[in-house]
């Protein structure tokens, strides 16, 4: 089967995405610009999840539009910091103002300031902050954990619907006032946007290698030839890979293969993969890491069509924020290159199959996810125990 088709009228492309949101959301960017403008220095409202956050992108970025969904409600102008995430530094209003609550923004709001400290969930944080409406600001510390049940408050992907087998499109259905125009709205790029040609695929290839714990690293060296066996029983249509694409991946390894297979031009956004020390988490590491996932879902949110790991939570943000996107399949469609890639690389393999050594009772687990594995044909870890497949998975992924 060749590449499905996307709309050529489109107007997407790397340099004039700005283009497309500002023309296609201009009433919302109007309505909204205009509501900040009058609250700013007025009423604010900034929450804080303080503490290092163990959360990927996919969880704290979604957790943003439902935050900024709450002030918009409660007439406030937004400000927040989710743990150590650092995306207030990395993305602001499409109108040029900062959502990071710097002693400059401070300075513009009268002295009269409520600090409260809740340990609630989003919805009755909306409740109970209604009792403070008449204070200029409010500096509300959670103790709770950040939401992780996005799809109920961004919809978007197509296998939300019993739908999505026979239709992949995207439906952009709103959903307490959020819809891709709100969402692109307060996650506007600060880091200074790449120039590289724009890919029409974005293809997601979740290995499991950031969950490799970083003392299972040590002393770890790359086997390319250990990669190749992944990737052959992964993708055994690779013809179906386009002469161009983007490639999201958890894995240095799989990046470095990948690219040296298709394409040099592949390996230059994930530069900072191999830079890493320890796996590829998008917590727990340096700034420079975290702008290059935000780069990431910059660059996948132009593109045209996706193929995904459907219980990945980082996609949902991606396309709630995009204008380009059009259709989001699962890598087992079979126009995938990569059609059994969630059957070799199920998820949580690594941690699954090293339970045992770290917490005793979970040896079922570790033995029942081995066996399913041993009993899969062409799967790189047939013929070995857990041990051994532990140490051929780090090595070709790492």
């Amino acid at each position: 089967m060749g590449e499905p088709e996307w709309d050529a009228t489109r107007t997407c492309n790397g340099t004039n995405e700005e283009e497309v949101f500002r023309t296609e959301c201009k009433a919302t960017v109007v309505q909204l610009d205009t509501e900040l403008r009058q609250r700013h220095g007025q009423r604010a409202l900034v929450i804080e999840y303080a503490g290092k956050s163990q959360w990927g992108f996919g969880h704290t970025l979604s957790t943003v539009y439902l935050l900024h969904n709450l002030c918009h409600n409660l007439q406030r102008f937004c400000y927040m910091r989710l743990y150590d995430s650092d995306l207030e530094k990395m993305f602001c209003y499409a109108n040029g103002m900062t959502w990071e609550f710097t002693e400059q923004e401070k300075s513009y709001y009268p002295n009269e300031t409520v600090n409260v400290t809740f340990n609630t969930g989003v919805k009755e944080m909306e409740i109970l902050l209604q009792a403070y409406d008449a204070i200029p600001v409010v500096h509300v510390k959670q103790l709770q954990h950040i939401p992780f049940d996005s799809r109920s408050w961004i919809p978007y992907l197509p296998h939300d619907g019993a739908h999505y087998r026979t239709d992949p499109r995207l439906v952009n259905v709103k959903t307490h006032g959020l819809d891709r125009c709100h969402c692109r709205f307060v996650t506007q790029p600060r880091f200074r946007q790449p120039h590289r040609a724009h890919n029409k695929l974005t293809y997601q290839f979740r290995t499991g290698f950031a969950d490799v714990r970083d003392g299972d690293l040590k002393n770890v060296s790359h086997d390319y030839n250990k990669t190749a066996l992944w990737f052959d029983s992964a993708c055994p249509n690779r013809e179906l890979f386009p002469q161009r694409f983007k490639m999201l991946t958890d894995s240095p390894g799989w990046s470095d293969y990948v690219t040296s297979l298709f394409s040099a031009t592949l390996g230059q956004p994930h530069r900072a993969l191999r830079a890493l020390k320890g796996s590829t988490r998008s917590w727990g590491v340096s700034y420079r890491t975290k702008v290059a996932v935000a780069r990431d879902v910059y660059e996948a949110s132009q593109s045209h069509i996706l193929y995904v790991d459907k219980h990945s939570s980082f996609v949902r943000p991606i396309v709630a924020r995009s204008l380009c996107i059009q259709r989001v399949l699962p890598l087992a469609d079979p126009t995938s290159p990569c059609p059994v890639f969630h059957q070799i690389l199920r998820r949580n393999l690594y941690l699954d199959i090293t339970s045992l050594r770290y917490i005793g009772n979970e040896t079922t687990r570790a033995n029942v996810t081995m066996t399913e594995v041993q009993h899969r044909n062409l799967h790189p870890c047939q013929y070995l125990d857990a041990a051994q497949c532990a140490q051929h998975f780090v090595q070709a992924f790492a």
